[in-house]
């Protein structure tokens, strides 16, 4: 007598498991960080809409029980910290720095749950997918971190123009750094005369005032008043910038020409 056997494939969509719902959560912490980054300080774009969606999205296809869901909350969830956490973090005492943080600690979440909940799915039933072991104190560890990031970037700084009395810097001429640039083009300039600028910072972000021919390297903090002083020696025309903003290969970004007069 002929028997026919038949095969039944593990389903794709099932019991979500603990990992799931973590990898959502975290989706849903990088979503929330970009809604809260875009809002406060860099403003609501297209873009910006796209990848938050996105991560809902991916969030609410894990949270479906689909096994590949947690790969593919990987592209927004992980890539997007990954893009921006350099520049939000270059600088501790900035605003942006604190949400920042989160944005890459959430990233970071992403990419640990995910991936583990994405093999354990495979390699389990929906009925055996228990919490690993290790997560807990990954997790904890990862918020520790972040917790001191945090807590180191409260503490003060010393300000950028700290010795020049309030009355001596209103009467400096002033460069004003505001939406990722500069206010002045161009400054112009006499060879031989010591040089003072009053940099001030309307920008969520540190700033700097540089140029390298002259050894200029001036910091522009948020919320405080700084000052660039120098006396160049030789005419001709350079380059100023800020170094975290503009980028010496194409050109692009935070930049302006300082005219040295003879």
């Amino acid at each position: 007598m002929d028997r026919t056997f038949t095969t039944i494939a593990a389903p794709r969509f099932g019991r979500v498991s603990a990992l799931g719902r973590l990898n959502a959560a975290a989706l849903a912490g990088v979503a929330l960080a970009l809604g809260y980054l875009g809002a406060a300080f860099l403003g609501i774009d297209p873009v910006g809409i796209i990848a938050i969606v996105l991560c809902l999205v991916c969030a609410g296809l894990t949270l479906t029980g689909w096994r590949w869901a947690p790969l593919a909350g990987l592209l927004p969830g992980v890539a997007l910290p990954a893009l921006f956490g350099s520049f939000l973090l270059a600088d501790p005492g900035a605003a942006t720095f604190l949400p920042g943080l989160l944005l890459v600690a959430c990233g970071a979440l992403v990419g640990l749950s995910g991936v583990t909940a994405a093999i354990q799915n495979y390699r389990r039933p929906a009925s055996d997918r228990p919490l690993p072991r290790w997560i807990i104190p990954a997790a904890l560890l990862l918020a520790g971190l972040a917790i001191g990031a945090g807590l180191v970037a409260l503490v003060p700084r010393p300000a950028a123009g700290a010795g020049v009395s309030p009355e001596v810097l209103r009467t400096l001429p002033g460069l004003v750094g505001r939406d990722f640039s500069f206010s002045q083009a161009e400054l112009r300039v006499k060879a031989g005369e010591t040089v003072a600028l009053r940099l001030e910072n309307g920008d969520p972000a540190t700033h700097w005032f540089e140029v390298d021919e002259l050894g200029v390297h001036a910091e522009m903090p948020v919320g405080q008043a700084g000052v660039a002083l120098f006396r160049p020696t030789k005419a001709g025309s350079y380059t100023f910038y800020c170094a975290p903003h503009f980028d010496k290969a194409s050109g692009q970004g935070m930049h302006g020409t300082l005219i040295v007069e003879p």
